[in-house]
């Protein structure tokens, strides 16, 4: 069998078909490439809404600034009067508490009607401080009242060395509150650890 001649047709097909090839090549290396830098952005957009949560966590003071004692001292003599949004503190502000002993601040989420979207939102949204250093979240033990209006109750222990300490208690009401966003209702007071 002798070889015979491509045709024309034949000719102009392979040319072709290697372009075909090479145009999906590459366009798959563009999506591959796409749906890398999307997935690479997505990473460090969370990883940037979450950096005040790394923030919230670990390590907190276990003694006062000596340069926050006068603050505190003038807490102890002089609570300051609270807010709308804080419906209760016990043991009251002031007083001399135990390190065991544990602390519950009852919070109304301000501007809000306290229903049970708002609630969440302030829950997630909560901060403790002691000695102006954010306790981790594990360490609060935060229950929702569904009541009309709703209210949470934030507990914690002081686990701090004896002497006077500064407390303080944050709340965001947006929903993304643990991120740092929202309308902000804070309140401090201090104790005497024994």
């Amino acid at each position: 069998m002798t070889p015979t001649a491509p045709t024309a047709a034949a000719r102009n097909a392979i040319p072709a078909a290697k372009a075909g090839a090479s145009q999906m090549r590459l366009h798959f290396k563009r999506v591959v490439t796409y749906r890398f830098m999307l997935i690479a952005l997505a990473l460090v957009a969370v990883a940037v809404l979450l950096h005040p949560l790394w923030l919230n966590v670990g390590y907190f003071r276990r003694t006062l600034d000596p340069q926050l004692v006068p603050t505190a001292e003038y807490l102890l003599s002089n609570p300051l009067p609270t807010p709308s949004f804080v419906l209760a503190v016990q043991p009251p502000t002031g007083a001399s508490i135990d390190r065991t002993q544990e602390i519950c601040v009852s919070l109304l989420p301000g501007g809000s009607n306290g229903n049970a979207d708002e609630l969440r939102n302030a829950a997630l949204g909560t901060r403790i401080a002691i000695n102006e250093q954010i306790i981790p979240v594990e360490a609060v033990r935060m229950r929702m009242i569904y009541t009309m209006p709703g209210f949470l109750i934030a507990c914690f222990h002081a686990d701090v060395e004896p002497g006077i300490h500064l407390f303080a208690v944050e709340m965001r009401t947006s929903p993304v509150g643990m991120l740092g966003f929202g309308e902000v209702f804070s309140y401090a007071w201090s104790y005497r650890v024994k």
